[in-house]
Parts: structure tokens; C-alpha cells; sequence
């Protein structure tokens, strides 16, 4: 075995270290950013939901009296003539 057999697998174990050197920071931001983007999907998915049902509730508010009627008895705590509310609330 001579000297340019060693320096030729010298040169190519070395150039091997560069390369996981050089790699294993981009991977691991490669990585984080992956997570990153998943997480946010999770968040838009969870988002579209939540607006489709406040689609829902929007249309229904416009075009079903007794949805307006049921939101008027929850929040503000009106009520027909000659009907009693009771507040569990406490």
C-alpha cells in the first residue's frame, strides 16, 4: 500500500466529514421548518372550520326568524309576553 492509497482515502473520508458537516445544520433547519409548516396547516385547517361554521350562523341569522329569536333570548334575555326567565347563571 502506498502513500497515494492513503492520501486518496484521506481525501475521501475527509471530504465525507465536510459533507455531514456542512448537511446536518441544513437538515436540522429543514427539520424545524417541516414542524413549523405543520403546525400552521393545523392552525388554517382549525381556522376554515371555524369559519365555515360562522358562514352557518351568519346565514342562518339572515334568513331564519327563529335563529334571531334564540339568539335574542341567550344574549339579551328577552322574552314573549307573560313568560317567566329564569337565570341559572350563579
Amino acid at each position: 500500500m502506498t502513500l497515494r492509497y492513503y492520501a486518496g482515502w484521506f481525501s475521501v473520508i475527509v471530504s465525507f466529514v465536510w459533507s455531514l458537516y456542512m448537511l446536518v445544520p441544513s437538515y436540522a433547519e429543514y427539520s424545524q421548518t417541516r414542524k413549523t409548516l405543520h403546525e400552521e396547516e393545523v392552525k388554517i385547517l382549525n381556522q376554515e372550520g371555524e369559519n365555515e361554521f360562522l358562514r352557518e350562523q351568519n346565514h342562518r341569522l339572515q334568513h331564519d326568524p327563529r335563529a334571531i329569536e334564540r339568539v335574542a333570548r341567550e344574549k339579551f334575555g328577552w322574552s314573549e309576553k307573560g313568560e317567566k326567565i329564569y337565570d341559572y347563571s350563579r
